[in-house]
């Protein structure tokens, strides 16, 4: 065998990876101490005399691998080039394999002949299983300490530097004759949180402990700080006297970012997780507070038709305040449903504005100007109360950000104009409406906001205001009501330039609201498992002269239908109930009587699609009036 320039002891010793030097020939001349570690976790208990002077090929096994280690041996022992393969095991009965990196680089004497190889090997299995495989690629030069990824150092027993690998230079900008003259230098590099960690190290390691893998930041040579990895690897005599400190740097950025990436996903996901829990919990909340707000304002509706003049106020101040318990649960299931299918009525946003207006200064410091630039009279199809109480809820956060930055002259400005499509600055999102559309703005001189807080405006329960003086449930609640009415809302700030926001929402066609309905004869099925529910919205039916059958669930629904031999002209559904959900009491119905209408009315959140029978989704808690007026609708003709 062939004499190579150097033997395992020393830099070689210390690599981290398993290696092998072999000859000209190809046969074994040496293995490291981390190839023997490597092989012991594999449960093979090996020496080196197992396999020095042997041939390479003797230890590739069959197929594939002894394939690829012949190719590998021909391109650096007789081709002098660098060469490497990836290799994969066959699978265990378990389904495992174990992903193998092969390098090998040429050893040259001084004329440049070729008169042995570096074989590296890298078990790649786990950064494959995580998907966060880093680039080793380990090119030696003329001798070990040129290993491109690493970095090798060697000091003395007193902790002078006496030796360190010339591409240093690329990764601090740092040249190995200036970190001789001025070691204190290479320590400089190191974050000043490290560096206690990393001294704590070498001192270790000066003490003849080896230290594997301390992980540290350094400042590159692009200015910036990245990541490094280090081993600290004492070399002793036979007395067991430290004559030198071996360290090996490998960087590690790409891994650090890959890991701080995942950390990132997971705390996404988690935020995710977070916000589906309290969707579930909100619908469950809404289903159930609903319906006891059914009861209450249909009783109070019931108890006004006949109240004495001195107990009206009363009753209406329970109604008012009932309502306002209904719009609590509408701002926290809001941004949690998709966007619903509602009754849409004429609304005069002019007319709105002038009501947001009126309200804000009953409520605001008089200091605070509010300015309103709208044409006179501007309708669009939508739902009147909640797209006040969203662009209020505008008006909110104008002025807390007003309160916040105490300019001069503190100001809100309110706009409404319509606009066409042509002239939007970026298309609409795909779930918007067709234009034209109408263009409502919420300017203000405030606080202003950094682009990081406006990426989270509209998430529930953000905020940035004090504990106590907000939820963070009004920007979420407008862009939730903008949704509905296929809107979507835009918003340009920067710190300390105030804000402007813009709702822009289709123009609809607005139809005329039908008059109060008119007593008939007509049958009406109230299918709804809440007793005080079922028998409130009954008494409220037969007030109005529709004869009604209840039914508590949805086989008793489907026994009363039967009963009535078909003859019902409108099932009120819930969708929610026992023993047979809505959802089948529809396909069953569908199947029975296909020309039947079918309103549901429901306390959950979310609206339901899908049926061509359903003629609208009725949202509890409701008015008395509301619900006769979705009766009359469902039960006429279609004008058009």
């Amino acid at each position: 065998m062939s004499e190579l320039p150097f033997t395992a002891g020393s830099l070689f010793e210390a690599l981290p990876l398993p290696a092998t030097l072999v000859d000209r020939e190809g046969r074994i001349t040496g293995i490291n101490q981390a190839f023997l570690d490597y092989a012991h976790q594999r449960g093979r208990h090996l020496s080196r005399e197992d396999r020095l002077g042997f041939h390479i090929l003797d230890f590739a096994g069959k197929g594939e691998e002894f394939h690829l280690m012949q190719g590998l041996l021909q391109a650096v022992l007789e081709e002098g080039r660098e060469s490497t393969f990836s290799w994969a095991s066959p699978r265990t009965s378990g389904g495992k394999r174990v992903y193998v990196k092969v390098r090998a680089t040429p050893v040259k004497d001084q004329e440049g002949r070729v008169t042995g190889a570096l074989i590296l090997r890298e078990d790649t299995t786990e950064l494959k299983n995580q998907e966060e495989q880093l680039e080793l690629t380990t090119t030696l030069y003329q001798n070990l300490s040129s290993v491109p990824h690493f970095v090798a150092a060697l000091f003395d027993e007193q902790g002078n530097l006496r030796s360190i690998s010339l591409h240093v230079e690329e990764w601090t900008g740092l040249a190995p004759e200036v970190l001789y003259t001025r070691p204190d230098l290479g320590w400089e590099l190191a974050h000043p949180d490290d560096l206690a960690t990393l001294r704590a190290a070498y001192t270790r390691a000066m003490t003849g402990q080896t230290v594997k893998a301390t992980e540290f930041r350094y400042h590159g040579k692009t200015g910036d700080y990245r990541w490094g990895s280090v081993v600290f690897y004492p070399l002793t005599d036979p007395q067991g006297a430290i004559y030198n400190l071996q360290a090996v740097f490998q960087d590690i950025t790409e891994r650090k970012h890959t890991e701080e990436d995942r950390a990132q996903l997971e705390a996404q996901l988690n935020q995710v997780r977070k916000l589906d829990a309290v969707g579930q919990l909100s619908a469950g909340v809404a289903h159930n507070f609903n319906n006891i707000l059914q009861v209450i304002l249909g009783n109070l509706e019931l108890a006004l038709l006949d109240a004495p003049e001195e107990l009206r106020f009363a009753l209406q101040e329970a109604e008012l305040a009932t309502r306002r318990g209904a719009e609590v649960v509408r701002q926290l299931a809001a941004f949690t449903r998709t966007p619903r299918r509602a009754h849409q009525t004429p609304v005069d946003l002019r007319a709105l504005l002038d009501r947001v207006v009126a309200r804000c200064r009953q409520s605001f410091d008089s200091h605070l100007a509010l300015r309103l630039d709208a044409p006179a009279s501007l309708v669009i199809a939508g739902e009147a109360g909640p797209l006040e109480q969203a662009c209020f809820n505008l008006c909110l956060n104008a002025r807390d950000a007003v309160e916040e930055h105490h300019p001069a002259a503190p100001l809100i400005h309110l706009a409404l104009r319509q606009i066409e499509a042509a002239e939007l600055a970026q298309p609409p999102p795909p779930e918007a409406g067709p234009g034209p559309f109408v263009q409502l703005q919420v300017a203000d001189n405030g606080a202003g906001m950094s682009e990081a807080t406006q990426e989270r405006l509209f998430e529930p329960f953000f905020t940035t205001k004090d504990v106590g003086k907000g939820m963070g449930m009004g920007l979420a609640t407008a862009y939730g009501i903008v949704r509905e009415h296929r809107g979507w809302i835009e918003c340009q700030s920067a710190p300390g330039a105030g804000a402007c926001f813009w709702i822009f929402l289709p123009l609809g066609e607005p139809h005329p609201e039908p008059e109060p309905a008119v007593p008939g004869s007509q049958t009406v099925l109230l299918i709804e498992d809440e007793h005080v529910v079922r028998e409130t919205v009954a008494q409220l039916l037969k007030r109005a002269g529709y004869h009604v059958c209840e039914a508590s669930d949805g086989v008793e629904g489907l026994e009363r239908f039967g009963e009535l031999g078909g003859q019902v002209d409108l099932v009120i559904l819930d969708l929610a109930m026992p023993r047979l959900s809505g959802d089948q009491v529809l396909e069953e119905l569908g199947r029975l009587a296909p020309q039947l209408k079918i309103l549901l009315f429901t306390g959950y959140g979310e609206g339901w699609e899908g049926n061509t029978q359903v003629v609208e989704v009725l949202h509890k808690p409701l008015q008395f009036a509301e619900i006769l007026q979705a009766v009359r609708r469902a039960l006429d003709p279609d004008p058009s």
